[in-house]
């Protein structure tokens, strides 16, 4: 469709026409007729919260008009309307607080291996110094 409305535009000189929301989510349901599929949306909150509805509706519809099987995966803050909206759909919630002990194992490991590689300080970090750091890398994490 895009090579189409490309070869068009070229022809009269003009920009492709873009694709609408309809428009790529009739593309999708159809791509999804021979392979079944996974789809990634990372920080839903960051869209426009006056269209986000549009992208949450047709993630509806390819789930629900899809020949195969379509897995969503969305990350996104807690807005009211992305909480509201999931909550209509069968989901698996994870907090960011989830991840507290998986962060703050992964920061022991690598504060310890940087100062005993001597890449942090040469090596030369007191106990004290160690545990601010620490500290201060889980706590900036929040989660992330």
């Amino acid at each position: 469709m895009y090579q189409q409305r490309k070869e068009d535009a070229d022809q009269d000189g003009s920009e492709p026409v873009k694709l609408s929301v309809e428009d790529s989510t009739e593309l999708i349901i159809a791509l999804l007729d021979y392979n079944p599929a996974t789809i990634v949306i990372d920080a839903l909150d960051e869209c426009q919260p006056n269209r986000r509805y549009e992208l949450m509706n047709a993630l509806n519809d390819v789930i629900k008009k899809s020949a195969n099987l379509v897995k969503v995966f969305v990350s996104s803050r807690d807005d009211i309307d992305i909480v509201l909206k999931l909550a209509e759909v069968p989901n698996i919630f994870i907090n960011a607080s989830d991840n507290r002990k998986d962060i703050e194992d992964f920061v022991h490991h690598e504060v310890g291996r940087v100062i005993a590689n001597g890449r942090l300080l040469h090596g030369k970090v007191s106990n004290e110094l160690k545990s601010r750091i620490i500290n201060t890398l889980i706590d900036g994490a929040n989660g992330m």
